[in-house]
């Protein structure tokens, strides 16, 4: 049984960057896949990424409300909230998940993010609770080069069409310029 079909395309604001899409069986939600080679050292990337300030990141998404680090489990692993706005007429959305970080061969980094149930983290008022997997993986190709790639599954949730849903997906090529931008 066939699950998924590979799209590629370009998106034309990151033209160094490929989007690549897989429709998910019995899910509104596709997979999107984005992946470059950025000529930045790992390091600085991940430390990027696995930052814990939420006013560096709002000053980089516009459409980010609210990003708050709930709990530090570990060196590794922490539960964060974070709040989004949407266009009207969706109501605006928010996600509670577990990060974590992984070290692999290679000298290779991941970064994981999934969607928790905590209850210590109800639902805000006036918002829909998504849920995520995410995932960077991040591989060092030198001393200043690395291979990123970002996959990403956002189910918003409630009652938006799966057309809707599935015209974000570019976000997961935008978030590899936004990180780039964030560290050059």
């Amino acid at each position: 049984m066939r699950l998924c079909v590979y799209v590629d395309s370009t998106i034309a604001d990151q033209d160094y960057i490929t989007l690549r899409t897989k429709e998910v069986e019995g899910s509104p939600a596709n997979i999107a896949r984005a992946e470059t080679v950025l000529d930045i050292p790992i390091d600085r990337l991940v430390a990027e990424v696995n930052a814990l300030d939420g006013e560096r990141f709002k000053a980089q998404e516009a459409e980010l409300l609210d990003w708050k680090l709930m709990k530090t489990i570990d060196d590794s692993n922490v539960v964060v909230y974070s709040g989004h706005k949407t266009q009207f007429p969706v109501t605006n959305r928010e996600l509670c998940y577990l990060r974590t970080m992984h070290k692999l061969d290679g000298g290779k980094i991941l970064l994981c993010g999934v969607s928790i149930n905590d209850m210590d983290v109800p639902t805000l008022d006036g918002r829909v609770r998504a849920v995520v997997l995410a995932c960077w993986l991040f591989d060092p190709q030198d001393a200043n080069k690395t291979h990123v790639t970002r996959c990403i599954q956002l189910d918003p949730k409630g009652s938006v069409p799966g057309f809707l849903i599935n015209l974000q997906q570019k976000k997961a090529a935008t978030a590899i310029d936004i990180l780039k931008n964030a560290v050059q």
